[in-house]
């Protein structure tokens, strides 16, 4: 077993003073009945589990975990695989700031009320949040791989929470879209659609049923599909296939896989279903995406 290697400020996430990044090259890695600051966790390669008091959220390439300040959680990375962790760590405060300073000053410069904003809405498995992802990975960049000078990478922090408070302030906005009457009530619907969403990410590989998921949210298969469309503003139908549509399109572009093998692992029926819906969602045929890929162009629109 090789130990993670500690690659940014490695006492800080210990000490809460200053944003710090972490980042680990293990097989088998364990790490128990930890509390941090506001952190966003990922994988580079590989995968891992991240277990919190609401259960556990499998990690893997292309999908970020949010957690509030506070959160106690487990870390398990994969035994059979090496795995690179990346995990951003937030010191107190700094995200509130950020915020503020982003949302809480009128166009006339008037100061707003302050509202905190809260995190716990987005923990779940996120692989569509663009803007998070791209700063997530502008951040590993410049700090693990090139490691940049200490203004680029704060400028980096700053930039990730920007990111970070649009997708919170969209998570909570899901749940005032609920129709239910009471706040209570309406945050105990999303967390357990937010459990199902978890549930459709990491199933989607495999055949689901509506029932499946609706059971993981403690619903039955109708309310279920009501309540989810009302939050996510799609179907579940609708969030499994855009989820395998982007799965398909990232590994045409990093594999030479034969296109029915990489239709069947994300999940659709055949080639021809994957090649149907991947050219409803992108304009562009499975094919034309790996060409334009090999030679460098992105396809127009």
């Amino acid at each position: 077993m090789s130990a993670p290697l500690v690659e940014f400020n490695p006492s800080t996430p210990r000490l809460w003073g200053v944003n710090a990044v972490v980042s680990g090259y293990a097989a088998g890695y364990e790490t128990r009945d930890n509390v941090g600051t506001l952190s966003i966790k990922s994988v580079r390669s590989g995968g891992g589990v991240y277990t919190t008091p609401i259960g556990d959220h499998r990690l893997e390439p292309g999908r970020f975990l949010v957690l509030d300040e506070g959160r106690r959680y487990t870390l398990r990375t994969d035994t059979h695989q090496y795995s690179r962790t990346f995990a951003v760590f937030f010191r107190p405060g700094f995200a509130p700031m950020v915020r503020s300073e982003m949302m809480d000053v009128d166009p006339e410069g008037r100061r707003l009320p302050d509202r905190r904003l809260r995190f716990d809405a987005c923990e779940r498995l996120e692989s569509f949040a663009p803007e998070v992802q791209v700063a997530l990975d502008r951040l590993y960049r410049s700090a693990v791989v090139e490691r940049d000078d200490a203004m680029a990478v704060e400028g980096d922090f700053i930039d990730l929470v920007a990111s970070l408070t649009d997708y919170a302030a969209g998570a909570q906005v899901e749940r005032a879209r609920l129709s239910c009457a009471r706040a209570a009530v309406r945050e105990e619907v999303h967390f357990r659609l937010n459990r199902a969403r978890d549930f459709l990410v990491e199933s989607s590989g495999a055949v689901v049923r509506l029932a499946d998921a609706a059971r993981v949210a403690a619903m039955s298969p109708s309310h279920f599909h009501m309540l989810f469309s009302e939050a996510y503003g799609q179907t579940p139908h609708q969030f499994l296939t855009r989820l395998r549509v982007r799965q398909a399109v990232a590994r045409l572009r990093t594999s030479e896989e034969p296109l029915w093998s990489i239709a069947l692992s994300v999940g659709f029926a055949s080639e021809a279903h994957m090649w149907r819906l991947v050219r409803r969602e992108t304009g562009v045929a499975p094919g034309q995406l790996r060409r334009f890929q090999k030679i460098g162009q992105e396809p127009a629109g």
